[in-house]
């Protein structure tokens, strides 16, 4: 397997168990396209995306992959699922964009184990999702959504695709703050935001390169720039304390980066990518 595919990891079982809930919620959303014209039933897109209505999650999956990657996929499932969406009645709209957001973090979840490229092209079809989505009143499906796409970048270490500041991808927005402003009461968002940023990463579950309390990708710090770098994430993670779903989340990490402010000095030049080094 290419390099370039290991630089992502699967994600825990949770993060599709959120798209199935999707899925679950909206219903059959196909239950009125008997009387489609036949070259439509047969589109490959719309019959996978008729199957994972139906709850046939794997096999729909299955379906609209085939043999291929999810890149040469992108242009397709834009024009098939968008028209899919746009033939139903007004009612029915609501339940097939949900259907086709599910389908497209599917999409996302397959990449990690295919090549930076096709999870790069995955995201532009999390935002097109994200534009449907915003186009209708808001929905807890919506809301698991957001979840489940934003745990698939934070998995993936995909900082641009969260909070829009990195150095890849640079025709990214910041798509954390579409649900951040969409669900307000929904602190995980912004909780999202704040543990994008590199020094609050300092508990990880893999292997922080060396001089990671800044952004590897910045050759000279000065000492005056890390503590501002510092205290705006310190002052991020204050704001949650009181939060009983991520307040001690937030607690642990601004205790930690406390500590590494104090005790670790400015890193050096650091010119180098570390080997496998995750994408900002």
């Amino acid at each position: 397997m290419p390099s370039s595919r290991r630089r992502f990891h699967r994600l825990a079982a949770a993060s599709l168990t959120l798209v199935a809930c999707l899925a679950v919620s909206t219903g059959p959303a196909a239950s009125r396209s008997e009387n489609l014209p036949a070259p439509v039933q047969q589109n490959n897109v719309v019959s996978s995306l008729e199957r994972y209505a139906k709850g046939e999650y794997d096999q729909a999956v299955k379906q609209l992959i085939g043999t291929r990657t999810v890149r040469p996929l992108v242009k397709e499932f834009r024009r098939d699922a968008g028209a899919w969406i746009e033939r139903a009645a007004t009612p029915d709209r609501t339940q097939r964009t949900a259907v086709v957001g599910a389908m497209a973090v599917e999409l996302m979840a397959a990449t990690f184990g295919q090549h930076v490229d096709d999870y790069a092209e995955s995201r532009s079809l999390i935002e097109w999702a994200c534009a449907r989505f915003r186009k209708l009143p808001t929905s807890e499906v919506e809301r698991r959504f957001h979840l489940a796409g934003i745990a698939l970048a934070q998995g993936a270490g995909d900082k641009k695709f969260i909070d829009g500041n990195g150095h890849y991808f640079n025709f990214l927005d910041k798509h954390a703050e579409h649900p951040t402003d969409r669900f307000p009461s929904e602190v995980r968002f912004r909780l999202a935001i704040a543990t994008a940023n590199p020094e609050t990463q300092q508990i990880a579950t893999w292997p922080l390169p060396p001089g990671y309390m800044v952004d590897p990708f910045v050759e000279r710090i000065e000492h005056q720039y890390e503590r501002q770098l510092l205290d705006g994430s310190l002052q991020m993670l204050t704001e949650l304390f009181d939060d009983a779903a991520v307040g001690d989340e937030a607690r642990l990490r601004s205790g930690v980066l406390r500590f590494f402010g104090r005790t670790q000095r400015s890193p050096g030049p650091t010119s180098n990518t570390p080997s496998g080094r995750r994408i900002r």
